[in-house]
């Protein structure tokens, strides 16, 4: 009520949807019994039964306060300053979309990504990551319990409204502890303004929590420029598409056209990421490579203090260039850009545990698991150090939640690693289930009946016929072929496969010196012909 009543334009409501948003929240809290009703007591009046013969103390110590009045006040407010909760971790919730059109959720989750980037630069303040608060969205579950789940004193959460060239935005901060709201504030702005928008948002909130945002950090977070419209959505919808299976190629058309429309750092980037998703599984990676490589560096030329350029770079150099010594100074580069990043602490954990360096890789697996809790990153350290069971019960934490995701594949290996081929077998289906090849190819089918003919061996030659089908049609991973083969024991088809994955430039290659799916290859010569050729130290 005070807030509709409020006589200050910007805080008050300005559409009934804003107003409605918050009383759903308001029931939210109340039903989960988070918030109470509190009964006021009727105050009593003390002086309504005074004696008499007591009035003249009264008046005397009324005269001694009132001459008293001023010390006290002044000694009270020189002792008893409110002090702020101190906060050092935070979480920003998606955006509610309140454009009444679905087809505007690109644009609020857009929104919310680029809230969490411009917070995460901030040293000293762990900001959590994208995919972990994502799940999230319209979730019915008090502000409290969020906070508990996510590990985090504060929570930002709001919504969006699109109507034509004009956006609103209305934001809060909230002490989840105390359920007490530190800032509020509505923002209605031209959408050529977005970016400085965000910035603006960025920087309050900054203020409320009294983080002190260093110069060179306040420089990073976008500048107040308008920005190109057409671009800008382009950019957004290019998000959009490379969260969604098999959209990587119409990612690359949209960020083409936005950067055809307005040449940006944040378009080059997106061009990047999306080059990068391709060369995972549509097109052998040394046709992307390149292009990938050249991208990031446009968007270097544009942003030198761009965390994500610098990662897009370090990979680059790491899988294009055999270079480690550069992808290294690049990884490096980019956490100490922006310090919550957990694609940035992942990726040089694995470079890490690829050379060998376990501890320190741990450190940075641990690192990104603090900042994207709710996904299990823990199983690469495992498996790098021969962790088996852990790495196990890590996979298979992260398969009930996303039971045909790509992690089926690495818990396959380890089950096969421990002779547990019912197991394997059932991994790998449902990894090939959920590859959206299936349809086209039947690969899952393939096991299943090979494994019904002939068992666990019948079930590999079966899937390797049919994958010697596909290739004749498109990319097939090389290193996937190569591990199959050598469950077989057959080393030169094997190794025949691995030169494959050499030759375009396979990521995963780049991890055979501590892959335990190579452990049965490594006494070869040509297992350690191909770590010299790949840079790896022997």
């Amino acid at each position: 009520i005070s807030k509709a009543l409020e006589k200050d334009r910007d805080v008050r409501y300005q559409h009934a949807a804003d107003m409605r948003a918050d009383l759903r929240r308001l029931k939210r809290d109340t039903e989960s019994g988070h918030l109470r009703v509190v009964t006021r007591p009727v105050p009593r009046r003390p002086w309504s039964r005074l004696p008499a013969r007591g009035w003249a103390a009264f008046f005397l110590a009324a005269a001694l306060i009132t001459a008293a009045g001023p010390a006290v006040w002044l000694w009270r407010r020189a002792s008893t300053k409110p002090s702020a909760p101190e906060i050092r971790s935070l979480a920003v919730l998606p955006l509610e979309n309140l454009s009444h059109d679905p087809e505007q959720d690109y644009f609020a989750e857009g929104m919310t990504e680029e809230l969490i980037t411009d917070l995460s630069q901030i040293s000293g303040l762990k900001v959590i990551s994208r995919k972990s608060v994502m799940r999230y969205k319209n979730a019915d579950k008090p502000l409290s319990q969020i906070a508990q789940e996510l590990g985090v004193d504060t929570i930002v959460e709001g919504s969006v409204r699109r109507s034509g060239d004009r956006i609103r935005i209305t934001a809060q901060l909230i002490y989840a502890p105390e359920d007490k709201t530190l800032w509020a504030k509505s923002y209605d702005r031209d959408l050529r303004e977005v970016l400085a928008l965000q910035s603006e948002i960025a920087n309050a909130i900054a203020s409320e929590i009294q983080v002190r945002m260093p110069q060179h950090e306040e420089a990073r977070v976008h500048p107040s420029q308008p920005v190109n419209l057409q671009a800008h959505e382009l950019y957004l919808q290019g998000k959009y598409y490379l969260e969604h299976p098999r959209g990587c190629e119409k990612a690359v058309q949209l960020f083409q056209q936005a950067i055809s429309a307005e040449p940006t750092a944040l378009g080059y980037i997106g061009l990047a990421h999306a080059y990068a998703c391709l060369g995972v599984v549509d097109v052998a990676p040394v046709e992307i490579l390149p292009k990938e490589q050249t991208a990031a560096l446009q968007a270097l030329q544009m942003d030198q203090r761009s965390s994500d350029a610098h990662l897009l770079l370090a990979q680059t150099k790491l899988q294009y260039d055999w270079d480690w010594i550069g992808a290294e100074k690049e990884y490096r580069r980019a956490i100490e850009l922006n310090p919550n990043s957990s694609e940035a602490h992942l990726s040089y954990a694995w470079f890490l545990d690829s050379v060998g360096r376990m501890q320190e890789g741990e450190k940075e697996h641990l690192a990104a698991q603090e900042v994207d809790p709710f996904n299990e990153l823990m199983n690469e350290a495992f498996y790098h150090s021969r962790q088996v069971d852990q790495a196990i019960d890590v996979l298979r934490r992260s398969v009930e939640v996303n039971p045909n995701s790509g992690d089926n594949w690495q818990l396959g290996i380890l089950y096969e690693e421990k002779g547990m081929h019912d197991e394997a077998i059932f991994a790998w289906e449902r990894f090939f289930t959920g590859s959206g090849y299936e349809e086209q190819y039947g690969l899952a089918h393939a096991l299943r009946r090979g494994y019904a003919k002939s068992g666990y061996t019948g079930a590999l030659r079966e899937l390797l016929r049919k994958l010697e089908q596909v290739v004749r049609e498109r990319h097939v991973m090389p290193d996937l072929m190569a591990y199959f083969y050598e469950c077989l024991g057959q080393k030169d088809e094997a190794f025949a496969w691995l030169e494959s994955a050499y030759q375009e430039h396979n990521y995963e290659i780049t991890g055979i010196k501590t892959d335990l799916m190579w452990d049965r290859l490594r006494s070869d010569p040509r297992f350690k012909d191909l770590m010299y050729r790949i840079g790896l130290p022997q």
